[in-house]
């Protein structure tokens, strides 16, 4: 069993905050997604964090979970191996990969296009594996 490691500790805690944000927002009427999760098109307005934020917001408990599970086994033993701060790079390059791939295929029409958020850190995760 995998120890928690500071970096994939500090992921899950911003995550589960993100959650409560998120569904918090959603109830009172406010899309957290819009403004947190990644656009697309907003990258052209200049909304540069977006590509950074997505990952902290998943859509209910059981979207994170899965996300936290892969993110703890298999996150804390490579940043176990590699260190916290190569290892938080490498978190944020696969984030950022996701990003990238999911606004190239929004704007070519593959998808549900380059004005719908994307959610989650399943694209970060998918790096990991």
């Amino acid at each position: 069993m995998p120890r928690m490691t500071p970096f994939v500790k500090g992921m899950l805690i911003a995550s589960v905050v993100g959650l409560l944000a998120y569904l918090g927002l959603k109830s009172a009427g406010f899309n957290l997604a819009a403004v947190l999760g990644f656009v697309p098109a907003r990258v052209l307005d200049l909304w540069l964090w977006q590509p950074f934020t997505y990952v902290l917001l998943h859509g209910s408990l059981l979207h994170l979970l899965f996300n936290g599970l892969i993110l703890w086994s298999l996150g804390s033993e490579l940043e176990a191996g590699w260190g916290t701060k190569l290892f938080g790079v490498y978190w944020v390059v696969c984030g950022l990969g996701a990003a990238l791939t999911y606004g190239i295929f929004s704007v070519i029409g593959i998808g549900p296009g380059p004005v719908e958020p994307v959610i989650g850190s399943s694209g970060a995760v998918y790096g990991l594996l």
